[in-house]
């Protein structure tokens, strides 16, 4: 429960944040954002068949097979986020097509280009976590989880919000890179904490 909340304080920050900017910045956080989630948890939700496996392996003892369903997980997770982030790259005539106010869109379109930079990494961490899920493993997933807000949140309060963070790219740069860190913890995490050989 914790990972869970500690994910969606990523969009909550961001709407508190366009908030105390202006009302078409959080019209644009707020729109990017609905895109944002339904995508990710379509591809997200193919990937978690990993958990069944996973578990259903390491209950017959059979741990030799789970690096194949991980290997299998983690090609899946590429190329469900590089097929999420191309689908986060061509919302723009879709904002069109359902007549969304420009300013708004202009700003939706941006914040889902580079959130979608990040997208391939995060699917990679889903795999692993629905790896560690499926181990018994739960205590990583939580800690890696807080990772990605912790370093969004610590250093938005370091940037200087009207310059950087609001006024380019900051704001998108740092929701990348807060996605990419969830992967590298989670892989140390399998291999120091995971006593059953994982092939």
């Amino acid at each position: 429960m914790g990972a869970q909340l500690a994910q969606m304080g990523m969009g909550v920050t961001d709407t508190i944040m366009a908030g105390q900017y202006s009302a078409i910045d959080l019209a644009g956080v707020a729109l990017g954002s609905s895109v944002l989630w339904p995508v990710m948890l379509l591809f997200m939700g193919c990937i978690q068949a990993v958990t069944p496996t996973v578990s259903q392996l390491n209950g017959a003892k059979r741990y030799l097979e789970i690096g194949e369903v991980i290997r299998q997980g983690l090609w899946m997770a590429l190329f469900g986020g590089l097929a999420a982030a191309l689908m986060l790259n061509l919302i723009g005539p879709i904002y069109e097509l359902l007549d969304v106010e420009a300013s708004s869109a202009k700003i939706s379109i941006a914040y889902l280009k580079m959130c979608s930079m990040g997208i391939p990494a995060l699917m990679c961490f889903f795999a692993l976590r629905f790896l560690a899920d499926g181990m018994g493993y739960t205590r990583p997933r939580a800690d890696n989880s807080c990772c990605g807000p912790a370093i969004k949140n610590s250093a938005q309060l370091r940037l200087n919000l009207r310059r950087l963070w609001l006024a380019g790219d900051g704001r998108r740069w740092l929701r990348c890179r807060a996605s990419h860190h969830h992967v590298a913890p989670t892989r140390v995490g399998h291999l120091c904490g995971n006593p059953a050989p994982i092939q």
